[in-house]
């Protein structure tokens, strides 16, 4: 049986395969991801993710999560996966020489226009395609989107940087999309809210998002925004028809994400790489209105998107779906489990 080796030094805490306990521990959606692709695949590999601060091993979910003393070369995976740290490569090349390696991005890279002149930062563009190069590891991208941002990211701090960037072998997968299945289909959820507007992705913009809120409410004063958070960042209390639901379990929140009129997200601050809010959305059947920027352009329908700086085009796409109805939308079978478990493999074994 083949093994196959996550390595995670980026994460915030240990995590396991219980996504109802990250998500109640603050963890995010790339931990989730993790979990979710690391159970798919330990149906027919040896799994193993070893994380720098967890302190001691245990199966979870058909998976070894291990800490990250226990890499050895007695391990002898067939590939390793590393998450976001480039410097890693050159460690596990080191230690396992006939493993395909992998660098597993997750971030969308966008700095102040001056960033990218510091010769700290220079040097990090630089470590990373050297780092890829010199161990002979691939580069995988969450969206076509968040392939190109990485690329770009890399051409900043390079010399000659096309010639050494077309050496790397890069390419995108997207991440896994899970919704409890009653919710798949229309007969078996909860009919639809039409006063209900529904935001979760709360570190990425409350602030920008109840601003457009409020402006929605001089136009439509019956609509609702309900939102998940434990506590409200840097606001001591919610404007009128904001609510808040607090801590939500993953099943939960696709539950309201279901009945929801659309998934509100007019923020502009921080992009989507791969938008699972977008999968999630549309695999229950809710619109989403976002801002034209990140992977939405990628994932979302025209009708989707749009410059949420302009706080009228906000107002007046909201009221054209009220007036002539919702945008249809269906789930992409590229982010279904067993899709996303086949581009993995493919990879794994060199396609």
């Amino acid at each position: 049986m083949h093994t196959i080796l996550f390595v995670d030094a980026a994460c915030p805490g240990p995590y396991n395969a219980d996504l109802d306990q990250q998500r109640a521990r603050g963890l995010g959606g790339t931990e989730g991801t993790v979990a979710r692709l690391a159970v798919g695949l330990a149906e027919t590999r040896r799994v193993v993710v070893a994380q720098h601060n967890r302190d001691r091993a245990e199966i979870s979910g058909g998976v070894e999560f291990v800490p990250l003393r226990y890499l050895n070369r007695d391990l002898r995976p067939d590939a390793v996966v590393v998450l976001r740290r480039a410097e890693r490569l050159w460690g596990m090349r080191k230690l396992f020489p006939h493993a395909r390696l992998f660098l597993w991005m997750h971030d969308w890279e966008e700095p102040p226009s001056c960033w990218f002149m510091h010769p700290r930062n220079q040097a990090r563009h630089l470590r990373m395609v050297l780092a890829l190069l010199t161990t002979d590891s691939t580069l995988v991208c969450v969206s076509a989107a968040h392939l190109a941002n990485v690329e770009n990211f890399a051409r900043r701090g390079l010399i000659h940087s096309e010639h050494r960037l077309n050496q790397v072998r890069r390419t995108y997968v997207y991440n896994v999309v899970a919704v409890p299945e009653h919710l798949r289909n229309p007969a078996t959820r909860r009919p639809t809210n039409p006063n209900k507007l529904f935001f979760g992705s709360v570190w990425k913009g409350l602030d920008l998002v109840i601003t457009a809120f409020e402006h929605v409410g001089r136009t439509l004063p019956h609509v609702e925004l309900h939102v998940s958070f434990y506590d409200p960042p840097n606001m001591k209390r919610l404007p009128p028809n904001v609510v808040n639901l607090g801590h939500l379990s993953h099943d939960e929140f696709c539950e309201h994400v279901a009945d929801s009129f659309c998934y509100f997200y007019p923020a502009y601050r921080v992009p989507e790489t791969c938008g699972l809010v977008f999968g999630e959305s549309h695999a229950v059947g809710t619109p989403v209105l976002a801002h034209h920027f990140g992977a939405a352009p990628e994932l979302l329908s025209p009708a989707e998107v749009i410059d949420a700086r302009n706080l009228d085009a906000v107002v007046n796409r909201l009221s054209n779906w009220y007036t002539n109805g919702r945008p249809a939308v269906a789930p992409r079978p590229e982010y279904l489990i067993a899709d996303v478990t086949r581009r993995w493999s493919e990879l794994f074994d060199g396609a």
